[in-house]
């Protein structure tokens, strides 16, 4: 679950895939990514304490070089799965969603179109009461008005 965290940052995910191909000191990875020092020194503890990259050599005069290690190097190559699992889980999500909708839609027309003849033959008797006899036609009404 934690590679879910780390590829959700577009960040870690770069600096994964620079780290994956060789070993880098910080000043390096700043001029290729365009990125301070501090903002990329935080990304790369983060990926250390997860595991995702070794720091080789110590903070003194020397520099501390980062690479990626054999967990990391597997989270970049199966990045375009992940990333096509959750396009389809999302399709999958949205796809349903219109069914459902249509369906609802469909049945709401449907029985819309079973009870219009009822609403039509009703008003038909009602019009037929009326024309037979004007004196059962207030009658009728009555009745109707007060169920």
């Amino acid at each position: 679950m934690q590679e879910l965290g780390i590829l959700s940052s577009y960040t870690r995910r770069k600096l994964l895939k620079i780290l994956s191909s060789k070993r880098m000191a910080l000043p390096d990875i700043s001029s290729v990514t365009g990125m301070s020092k501090s903002t990329l020194h935080e990304h790369l503890a983060k990926l250390a304490q997860k595991g995702f990259v070794e720091r080789e050599g110590t903070e003194g005069r020397k520099p501390v070089y980062y690479s990626a290690t054999e967990k990391g190097n597997r989270l970049i190559q199966n990045e375009a799965r992940v990333v096509v699992m959750v396009d389809v889980a999302l399709a999958s999500f949205i796809g349903g969603f219109f069914f459902i909708y249509k369906y609802m839609s469909y049945f709401g027309r449907l029985t819309a179109m079973k009870s219009a003849p009822v609403l039509m033959a009703a008003e038909e008797s009602s019009e037929a009461i009326m024309r037979a006899s004007p004196e059962s036609a207030g009658a009728f009404m009555a009745a109707e008005a007060f169920p």
